[in-house]
């Protein structure tokens, strides 16, 4: 963790007001942070995945990086891996509202996919991500896991982004964790925005990475269909429900 991420995380325990649903007065947000967010059940799958990071991190085979040059497995799975605490967040928010389309921004080696996909193996998962040499790695992963139903695109973001989301023709679950930067982020937003729905739920990875990445997350929790969102610091949830009063929550997770 960097020193800008360590400073807005001590701010962010201190005006962090809800714990384990205290003082939410919002009964869909009570049930999610109450119900989800402080769940102690352990799924089969999380040992599964738990299992297939320990693999990566282990794992000192080359990759060739998009930018040119080469790293291993290992180092992408240390640094690039979504956590163990947020990745089964996701799980519960994908098991929890069942959706059947599944987009995600950033495959890297595929420990997210997981957590979207091994909820429902009948939902479909599109993941996107620049890097075909760890889409690779994912991809025999998703294969030993018997999982069908996801479906890899190698490209960068703004030129693959369009065209998945008219393959898809609608999106019911969102994961954005890839490019970290604020006009980006709120582009694809945007963008996800045209295909979303009264329930789609979006979910944005290292929301507090910069000040970029700060302000594209203010300007998505104040845009006019979101009315539901949640600060959980490393996740940022929007929900777009019109049943739900506009009301903004930051979570001690």
């Amino acid at each position: 963790m960097n020193f800008f991420i360590a400073k807005r995380f001590v701010a962010h325990l201190f005006k962090a007001r809800h714990y384990k649903g205290h003082g939410i007065h919002s009964p869909f947000v009570f049930r999610l942070v109450h119900d989800l967010f402080c769940q102690t059940h352990r799924y089969y799958a999380f040992d599964v995945i738990n299992e297939v990071r320990q693999r990566f991190r282990s794992d000192c085979s080359e990759m060739t990086l998009p930018v040119g040059g080469t790293t291993t497995v290992a180092r992408v799975a240390r640094r690039s891996a979504i956590g163990t605490k947020h990745g089964e967040l996701l799980f519960r928010l994908v098991r929890e509202f069942a959706p059947a389309n599944i987009l995600e921004l950033g495959t890297s080696l595929g420990i997210s996919t997981l957590y979207l996909a091994m909820p429902n193996k009948q939902a479909c998962v599109y993941s996107i991500d620049h890097s075909g040499a760890a889409q690779d790695v994912a991809r025999k992963t998703f294969e030993l896991l018997g999982l069908k139903r996801v479906e890899l695109r190698q490209g960068d973001f703004d030129v693959a982004l369009p065209g998945v989301l008219r393959e898809m023709g609608r999106v019911d679950f969102v994961f954005v964790d890839g490019n970290h930067q604020q006009a980006p982020t709120l582009q694809y937003f945007e963008q996800c925005l045209e295909y979303a729905h009264n329930n789609t739920v979006l979910a944005f990875h290292d929301i507090h990475w910069s000040e970029g990445m700060e302000a594209a997350w203010r300007t998505i929790c104040e845009h006019p269909r979101v009315t539901v969102s949640i600060d959980t610091f490393h996740v940022g949830l929007v929900f777009l429900r019109r049943e739900c009063l506009k009301q903004h929550f930051v979570v001690r997770f």
